[in-house]
């Protein structure tokens, strides 16, 4: 058994040593040498060891796990993620799966960990810590804690050198139907298959509907239960704009589902064959809804491009 220094990228931009770790699940990729120990800049996890113990070397590896998350920490943090962006896609088809929420998950991050898969799950929660397997953003809302998400998984492509295709967004309280050991190898074929900006699963109910298609459908505005943003697309994405969720938190998804059809026409697809449901919900601020639709809106039309006068009419209009 090696023992290894493992350094992380921090705020600051400095790589710090931070503990000891062994290297049991996978292969040193590039060292360097310090005073006192070998130092690993990169550490290839292979799908050796049990889930749990690949989710315990990355809360250790991850600066972003181990603390309390506050509002003062976001900007040092959204910094990261557009760091990461110069960063060229990984060759494998590894995806950062993003989990927020309080509700019991461990079927899901069983399957997208996955015994042959190469991609991570980060768990976020608001309400209670859990140290060893959550980043912690106590009273976070959910484009708040999704956008801390983002920039913990930017804390491992920077250590690992190279991007997620897929940031996958999801609700810890979400279901899949079939479950989500049958249905997410689905969805991963899907994505490989069509390279859709966002990858989407039908929702029984509501916007995300495709009815009996058996071929992926485009859609307009979504619901973000479950939702795959291709790295490619992102930078035009995310992360959330959090500006008008005091009032409402639907504005902030409400923008991303407005950007993606419009940037992304025809690419913002739902895959019929899996579905996905959230039996619960939680309370949240919603009380001002057409006030900050209508603000967002507005900033929207006066960002956009002037070349742009053929999508405006048609999706940015009061």
């Amino acid at each position: 058994q090696v023992h290894l220094c493992v350094e992380f990228f921090v705020p600051g931009g400095l790589l710090s040593p931070r503990r000891w770790l062994p290297c049991k699940m996978g292969r040193i990729i590039s060292t360097t040498h310090c005073s006192a120990c070998i130092v690993v800049l990169a550490c290839e996890a292979y799908a050796d060891g049990t889930w749990q113990q690949r989710r315990a070397a990355l809360v250790a590896r991850n600066s972003v796990y181990g603390r309390t998350i506050v509002q003062a920490d976001v900007p040092s943090l959204l910094k990261l993620i557009q760091r990461s962006r110069s960063l060229p896609l990984d060759d494998e088809f590894r995806m950062a799966y993003l989990i927020q929420g309080e509700e019991e998950c461990s079927a899901a991050q069983a399957a997208m960990w996955g015994s042959r898969n190469s991609s991570d799950v980060l768990l976020l929660t608001f309400r209670e810590r859990r140290a060893q397997e959550a980043i912690f953003f106590p009273n976070s809302l959910l484009a708040q804690g999704r956008n801390v998400l983002l920039a913990a998984a930017a804390v491992e492509e920077l250590w690992r050198g190279r991007r997620y295709r897929y940031y996958v967004f999801m609700d810890a309280d979400a279901e899949a139907l079939p479950s989500w050991a049958v249905a997410l190898p689905i969805f991963i074929e899907f994505l490989k298959a069509w390279e859709p900006a966002v990858g989407l699963p039908q929702y029984p109910v509501g916007r995300n509907f495709s009815g009996n298609a058996s071929f992926p459908r485009s859609i307009f505005v979504f619901d973000h239960i479950f939702m795959a943003v291709h790295a490619e697309a992102a930078p035009a994405l995310l992360p959330y704009n959090t500006t008008f969720d005091g009032s409402c938190r639907w504005v902030s998804q409400w923008v991303v589902s407005l950007l993606a059809s419009a940037v992304f026409m025809n690419h913002v697809l739902v895959l019929p064959k899996m579905s996905v449901t959230n039996p619960s919900h939680s309370e949240y601020p919603k009380a001002d809804c057409d006030i900050g639709f209508s603000e967002a809106l507005y900033s929207l039309r006066s960002s956009s491009p002037t070349n742009a006068v053929a999508i405006a009419p048609c999706i940015m209009c009061p």
